[in-house]
């Protein structure tokens, strides 16, 4: 879509033009750049505003990458020639990373060139962080254009892992009709579609097959181990975040270690790699680590909160937060207090949706030497932070407030942050830390309601699927439901007879025999017995004394003189 015009497009020469025209149209042919250029320039001695000299500098500067020199000969065009150059002006924009300026510019391309528009606004689009609309430019032009199957299969699996799509990027490739072995950057992108969807094994297998896809093809075009190693580093450094994420640290520190001494151009994996050394090391090195970081940072000081300027226009917005926070847990770690603070302020600013930098900021309150007022501080911060987000956006931050909370003996604003999480309230852990709190707070009836609506939750939750008719993940499901409300009831019995509600522990106690029965759980069995018994005597002595002798015998009860015991 950018080229260069052709010598059948040079009409209206000014006299005197016509041999320099010549020369620049074998220039141009030949990709002599820098000769177009001074062709060019003498022609516009002689015909200061020529239109097809002027389009000819502005196309031959973008070839060079010489963007803002097109943009300014793009200006100095007449209002058709500058028509003519209406994608260029778009793309030269993108380039110099002013993407709403480049989004505004693409409105006024023509349909004649709308494929070249679609996919530069798909590009733009991606860019800005806004992948479904990207996908939706994309999918355009797989509908109405046509266009190398491979590099839109590439580009659009990209944008539908970077959207939360990374489930359809199989089906995608698929309508596609292009395959994973075509080439080295789709099998990346469906490695990258594996790894949102947590299955490492298979992702680091899909990356090993991109790897040797792409040492093969680079090979063949004559590349040297040094060019190789640069152009597939990308999937070196995804190889070690797989490697990181499944638990091998120290295969991951190796791999980011050798990725950053490749010599690559390719600052955004550099970037991601250091980003992940540092973050699989975890607070060890941190001398290394802010020397590491100051090379991705836009100034060389602690309280710089931006990255350089090539990364801040390049990076997707959700690398560039995690990349500045993990460099803010750095700062902390280091205890450059003064700079974390400052930094923490300014990301709170930036990302006002992400809990990170306010939860930082409590973690610095906590280390003042005022500790009950630091308390009151660093909640005062997390609940207003809740407040304006409600929801599973604010979990963390709850739970942050509940430690803290916790930590200072508060056991009531423990108890209500905890309960805000309210996806997590009956997970056994859980309920059994507020009931904790509560009784510790001398709170049994609180305790006692938190406790039976675990129960509720769990009895009125639907049944599982017959087992003989289930996959095998489905049935390790089931099992994991099953011993959770085990778990609970078990712990809810407890409570009852601990605090003298033996009727209801009864029930319960009676609940766990029978499905411990049922599903021939010896131990299980007796544990609930017992504890069916112990209520039961308070309660109901028949019962008692009928369950008791359900009871297996006592090791060594048999052999012992009851009139010497007595």
């Amino acid at each position: 879509t950018l080229r260069v015009p052709s010598k059948h497009n040079m009409t209206e020469k000014a006299p005197g033009t016509e041999e320099l025209f010549s020369k620049l149209d074998n220039h141009v042919k030949a990709s002599q750049y820098k000769a177009a250029l001074k062709i060019v320039e003498d022609i516009l001695k002689i015909s200061a505003n020529d239109p097809t000299a002027l389009r000819v500098k502005a196309i031959t500067h973008l070839k060079k990458s010489d963007f803002d020199q097109a943009l300014d000969t793009i200006a100095r065009c007449d209002s058709e020639t500058a028509s003519q150059l209406a994608l260029e002006k778009a793309y030269c924009l993108y380039r110099t990373h002013k993407l709403t300026e480049a989004l505004q510019a693409c409105e006024t391309v023509t349909d004649a060139q709308v494929a070249g528009r679609l996919q530069l606004e798909a590009q733009v689009l991606y860019r800005m962080g806004n992948y479904a609309e990207c996908v939706s430019k994309y999918q355009q032009l797989m509908r109405n254009h046509k266009v190398d199957s491979s590099e839109l299969a590439t580009n659009l699996s990209a944008a539908y892992v970077a959207g939360g799509r990374a489930g359809e990027v199989p089906a995608l490739l698929k309508e596609l009709k292009v395959s994973i072995k075509e080439g080295f950057e789709v099998a990346y992108n469906s490695a990258c579609a594996l790894v949102e969807q947590g299955q490492l094994s298979e992702a680091h297998e899909r990356l090993l097959m991109a790897q040797r896809i792409g040492q093969e093809m680079l090979f063949d075009e004559e590349l040297t181990d040094a060019e190789v190693a640069e152009e597939l580093l990308p999937i070196t450094v995804q190889l070690g975040y797989v490697a990181a994420a499944s638990g091998n640290a120290a295969e991951a520190v190796s791999i980011f270690t050798e990725a950053l001494k490749t010599e690559s151009t390719d600052i955004m994996s550099k970037a991601v790699a250091t980003n992940n050394l540092v973050a699989a090391r975890g607070p060890r090195e941190l001398f290394d680590a802010m020397k590491r970081f100051d090379r991705i940072m836009g100034a060389q000081s602690a309280a710089c909160s931006t990255l350089t300027a090539t990364l801040e226009a390049r990076m997707t917005p959700a690398q560039k937060m995690t990349l500045l926070f993990t460099r803010l847990l750095v700062l902390m770690h280091s205890n450059k207090l003064p700079a974390c603070k400052e930094v923490a302020g300014a990301l709170h600013e930036r990302f006002p949706s992400s809990d990170v930098p306010l939860m930082i900021q409590a973690a610095l309150l906590l280390r003042e030497k005022k500790e009950k007022s630091s308390c009151l501080k660093a909640d005062e911060v997390l609940a207003a932070y809740a407040a304006a987000h409600p929801g599973p956006i604010a979990s963390q931050v709850q739970l942050m407030r509940a430690q803290i909370a916790a930590s200072a003996g508060n056991w009531k604003r423990a108890v209500e942050a905890l309960s805000c999480v309210a996806e997590i309230c009956h997970r056994p852990a859980v309920v059994a830390t507020l009931v904790a709190m509560l009784e510790a707070g001398g709170d049994v009836a609180a305790a006692e309601q938190v406790m039976d609506q675990a129960v509720r939750a769990l009895e009125s939750a639907p049944s599982p699927p017959d087992r003989a008719s289930t996959a095998m993940d489905t049935d390790s499901r089931d099992k994991n439901s099953e011993s959770v409300q085990r778990m609970t009831l078990m712990a809810a019995a407890a409570f009852k007879e601990v605090h003298g509600r033996h009727q209801e522990a009864v029930r319960l106690y009676e609940k766990l025999v029978e499905a411990g029965a049922s599903d021939r759980r010896g131990d299980d069995v007796t544990a609930s017995l017992a504890g069916l018994v112990r209520s039961a005597a308070h309660v109901d002595l028949d019962r008692a004394e009928a369950r008791a002798a359900h009871l297996p015998p006592m090791a060594g009860v048999g052999e012992l003189d009851e009139a010497a015991v007595e």
